[in-house]
């Protein structure tokens, strides 16, 4: 397990994951916390994500404009908007891991996962099978017209057993890593992924992500910043 500490050795771990080009990246702030869904969090683990995501999908539809055609989309825009799933977040872009390993809990060493799986869900699953029916892990990219999830690279994974930490959960044909980024280079390391576009602004293009953005700028002293 390799703990960065600088650019140049978080530019040397990615090399491992050039090849193949399928690897994908997941970034948690705190490098204690284990691979799980949100729900399998206390407390959203004391009810059944199913009937939750059935209930919150009869709300959300008057609120749609154009609707996801089957459950697959629908539960990847409910993790979107925040509901917890049995769905975990993952990214192409390995700097995009990055941004969320250091975002918050500047207290706290962050993570970067990588995972190379085997198993993906086919498009043509969709309309044939659910979200509970999948019993290994797998992975799942939407097809979803959604700048955040197009900008953050996004990709999901999803297996039947919520509560056991998907880090457990690898096959033997798989490989998942862990790179810890140390809490005393992780603003640091914001700086350096804003100057290569990597910032608030960009993973969440919308008035949020924006306000996040400048707040970010004043709270961590750029004088010079002018809102640009």
């Amino acid at each position: 397990m390799k703990r960065i500490k600088t650019f140049s050795e978080l530019h040397e771990a990615f090399k491992d994951f050039k090849l193949p080009s399928y690897w994908l990246f997941r970034g948690q702030s705190d490098s204690s916390w284990g691979l799980h869904p949100k729900c399998s969090r206390p407390p959203y683990c004391l009810r059944d994500d199913q009937e939750m995501f059935t209930l919150w999908k009869r709300n959300a539809i008057e609120l749609c404009d154009n609707p996801p055609d089957d459950d697959w989309h629908w539960l990847a825009l409910a993790q979107h908007h925040g509901l917890s799933t049995r769905l975990l977040d993952w990214s192409s872009n390995p700097l995009v891991a990055a941004f969320f390993a250091c975002k918050d809990n500047d207290d706290n060493d962050g993570a970067i996962f990588a995972y190379l799986g085997s198993k993906y869900i086919m498009p043509q699953s969709f309309k044939q099978a659910s979200p509970w029916d999948v019993k290994d892990p797998s992975i799942f990219y939407p097809f979803i017209k959604n700048r955040r999830v197009h900008n953050q690279r996004g990709s999901f994974t999803i297996t039947s057993d919520t509560k056991t930490c998907f880090y457990d959960q690898v096959q033997d044909n798989e490989r998942i890593d862990k790179i810890i980024i140390d809490k005393a280079y992780k603003q640091e390391l914001m700086f350096e992924l804003n100057f290569y576009g990597i910032n608030w602004g960009t993973l969440y293009p919308d008035l949020d992500g924006h306000s996040k953005l400048m707040n970010w700028y004043v709270e961590y002293g750029d004088e010079n910043f002018n809102g640009a």
